[in-house]
């Protein structure tokens, strides 16, 4: 230990810097992990924050895809027009939801796939069920008809249930 053994020989200034010195560069350290700690925990908190408003915004789909279907249904069971009020409404949460799913899924390729592929789905169901609701007030269908109408959103409604859940599933991984 040749660098003790020089101890006593080092004058007080030099001694007294080398004193300080250690302990401010100790310091000088700590903080640079601390900032390197809250820049991390920072970029959590904010993915965290992402994938609870995308599992928010999925559910809100889910919801809005459920009273479309269940609109649908009473109005060409009923053909009480506030059925067909009450899913031109949920159809714009859906459509709402689907651009914020969009938006939150920007950076993940998958997600914004299964968003394009819930975004089709509903646009194309959205001129189904007004089409249907159309010929239907004018006349047009006939009972099977509207059966294989229905069948056929009810079909429709089952691929966008499993692209909301296969979405769930990756949020909830992510989240993991």
């Amino acid at each position: 230990m040749p660098g003790i053994a020089k101890w006593p020989d080092l004058s007080l200034t030099t001694k007294c810097l080398l004193l300080i010195s250690f302990p401010a560069a100790a310091t000088v350290f700590m903080f640079a992990v601390a900032n390197l700690l809250a820049d991390r925990t920072a970029g959590s908190v904010e993915q965290l924050a992402r994938a609870r408003e995308l599992a928010e915004q999925i559910q809100r789909a889910g919801w809005a895809e459920a009273e479309i279907s269940a609109g649908a249904r009473g109005y060409f069971l009923t053909s009480q027009r506030s059925f067909i009020d009450q899913a031109r409404a949920a159809m714009g949460g859906l459509d709402s939801a689907i651009h914020r799913i969009l938006f939150l899924t920007a950076a993940n390729p998958a997600a914004q796939q299964r968003a394009s592929g819930i975004a089709s789905i509903e646009k194309g169901r959205e001129e189904r069920v007004f089409g249907g609701v159309a010929r239907f007030q004018s006349g047009e269908l006939t009972p099977g008809q509207i059966r294989i109408a229905l069948s056929d959103v009810e079909q429709q409604r089952h691929r966008m249930t499993a692209l909301l859940r296969f979405m769930e599933q990756d949020n909830a991984r992510d989240l993991e």
